[in-house]
Order: structure tokens, then sequence, then C-alpha cells
């Protein structure tokens, strides 16, 4: 198969062309440091949204702060991982999935990823934000096949 054969087989270049006879969707490029993220095979880590953070914070305003005190480890070679933030895609992101009606079936050109269901809270592929769409590519062989082998 040529290269130019797989190019024309991408969803965003056949989308637009069939576009009233599929499902309403937005096409979003990747910028490079979120598929490097999604290609690296640390540990899945995704910084918390605003809204999660006010809503943890509301949860615990009536309870006493009892895990201020507690260690979790003596280990003093334990490293603490940073999650990575991208706040211009994520919203970006979040500005399609509520234009979309709030939940999304997320896939890449070739690939969407249906192996990853498992990981899912619902065994849903359906996101509601860019933390369910990173937890199911990070865990699908279809997305990182996308990446590296289109």
């Amino acid at each position: 198969m040529k290269k130019e054969q797989v190019v024309n087989c991408q969803f965003s270049v056949w989308y637009p062309i069939f576009k009233k006879h599929t499902i309403k969707s937005l096409i979003l490029p990747l910028p490079q440091n979120v598929i490097e993220y999604l290609l690296d095979d640390g540990t899945l880590v995704v910084a918390e949204s605003e809204d999660n953070t006010q809503q943890s914070s509301t949860n615990t305003a009536g309870c006493e702060n009892e895990e201020e005190d507690i260690q979790w480890s003596d280990d003093e070679t334990t490293t603490t991982v940073t999650a990575p933030e991208f706040p211009e895609f994520n919203a970006k992101v979040q500005e399609a999935i509520n234009l979309l009606g709030g939940h999304v079936f997320p896939k890449l050109n070739w690939s969407a990823p249906r192996d990853a269901n498992w990981i899912a809270l619902n065994n849903s592929l359906q996101c509601q934000s860019l933390r369910d769409i990173f937890l199911l590519f990070k865990s699908s062989d279809f997305i990182a096949h996308d990446f590296t082998q289109p």
C-alpha cells in the first residue's frame, strides 16, 4: 500500500466528504507534547481539573484534616511523579465535548481505543473529560499502534 493511500484513509480526510452520512464529530490536532505523553510508558498521571479540585475540597470541607499527619512511606528515595498539564489543549477538548453534548467517543485517525474499555469506570468508551480520554488512550494498544505504525 502506498503512503498516499494510507493518508487518504485518515478520518480527518474522509470525514468532511461523508459528514452528512455519519455521526457528528470534531477533529482536534494533537500537540506534540500530548503525543509524547501518550507514548510515554510511565505511570498514568493526569492533573486534576479545576472542577475536580473544587469538588474534592468541597467534599472534604466538613472533615478534620486527619490525613495531613499520616506518612505513607518512610522510604527517602521515593520520588513524586508530577502530572503533566496541557491547559490550552484541555480547554479545546472540553469545549469540543460540550459542543457534542457532554459525552464523546474518542478516536484517532485510524483507531478507537476499543481494547481499553476494561479500564474505564463503566466499561464504556464514553468520555466526559480529557482525563477520561487519556485513560483510554494510554491503555490502548490500538492507539499506540496508530502513533507508531499507522
